[in-house]
């Protein structure tokens, strides 16, 4: 009797207690990181009283707020860890192009996204901020990362869309001869004269507001379902960055609208 009750208890203490690893969806799209030994251990509890999740379920985690976000935001795909690879330090850069974070290997093509952490980006992180890396990395969702993610997907920065003079020149003029510049369009930071709508995206100049535009979603419904790591390739950028936006209607209508968002008859 008594050991059935321990098994039973052992049983039930998995059930319960242990927290699976890869704990995302079937049908997902997969990701597969790639880490260096110094970085895989300062995600234990076991020698780092900091952290709250092994290295594995602090993966599972970013799945898990990358895959909400999604959702709230009509997208259908999601995306799931499939991989870990564990090197020693010094060696991440594997396959047949010497890369960094963006392809830790780039001859492997078994999942959709691949992402690599060595040593450098651990010591980097906690140089430039350690209490921001323990608070805000180490224990919570990292959304630079998902965004450089969604760049290895195929998503492109928003903010480029922004109107900005170190950039841009921008000609147009009201029918006196003044130019929108400074006079409609005033200064809102640095060079920055508008913000596109989408700024609080992923994708956007607000990574950390944790939220994905219905614009994103539907380009990444596009091509949703998508196994394309063999033609395009699964690291930062693929092939394919931002063949959406290409996309266009043949037939587009302006509509030019004044402060009040009434149209303008001329």
């Amino acid at each position: 009797m008594s050991k059935i009750v321990l098994v039973l208890s052992f049983f039930l203490f998995f059930i319960f207690i242990v927290k699976p690893i890869y704990a995302n969806h079937d049908g997902c799209l997969t990701v597969g990181f790639w880490v260096e030994d110094s970085a895989y251990n300062f995600f234990d509890p076991s020698k780092n009283p900091y952290s709250h999740n092994t290295f594995e379920q602090w993966s599972d985690n970013q799945m898990i707020s990358w895959n909400k976000i999604l959702k709230d935001a009509g997208a259908i795909d999601c995306f799931k860890i499939s991989k870990i690879v564990r090197v020693r330090d010094g060696e991440l850069r594997l396959g047949g192009i010497k890369g960094h974070q963006s392809y830790p290997d780039f001859d492997d093509r078994t999942v959709d996204i691949q992402w690599g952490f060595p040593k450098s980006w651990l010591d980097r992180s906690i140089r430039e901020n350690l209490n921001h890396f323990r608070d805000k990395i180490l224990n919570g969702t990292e959304w630079g990362l998902l965004h450089e993610l969604s760049h290895a997907r195929y998503l492109v920065d928003l903010y480029v869309l922004d109107i900005n003079l170190e950039r841009d020149k921008i000609e147009v003029t009201d029918p006196a001869g003044k130019s929108i510049i400074g006079n409609y369009l005033k200064r809102i930071m640095w060079e920055i004269y508008y913000l596109n709508k989408n700024n609080n995206d992923l994708m956007g100049g607000n990574i950390d507001n944790g939220s994905v535009s219905d614009y994103n979603a539907q380009a990444l419904n596009l091509i949703a379902g998508r196994h394309n790591a063999v033609q395009y390739g699964n690291s930062n950028p693929p092939t394919n960055l931002g063949v959406f936006l290409d996309d266009l209607p043949k037939k587009n209508i302006l509509r030019i609208l004044d402060k009040n968002g009434s149209p303008l008859s001329r």
